[in-house]
């Protein structure tokens, strides 16, 4: 299954400086893992997903 985090992100109302500053991941992160230049961490995407919700 995959996820698209650009997609939750934009239906959450969230900018890339918004999810970087909820979840503490920085915002270059997020947009590399967006652009699927960057396999995130299983600790990012506990991050990323604790800070949906």
């Amino acid at each position: 299954m995959k996820i698209n985090l650009h997609e939750l992100r934009i239906k959450n109302g969230l900018t890339v400086r918004g999810l970087a500053n909820i979840s503490g991941v920085g915002a270059g992160t997020i947009s590399k893992i967006e652009r699927g230049n960057m396999n995130p961490s299983l600790l990012t995407i506990c991050r990323l997903c604790c800070a949906g919700g």
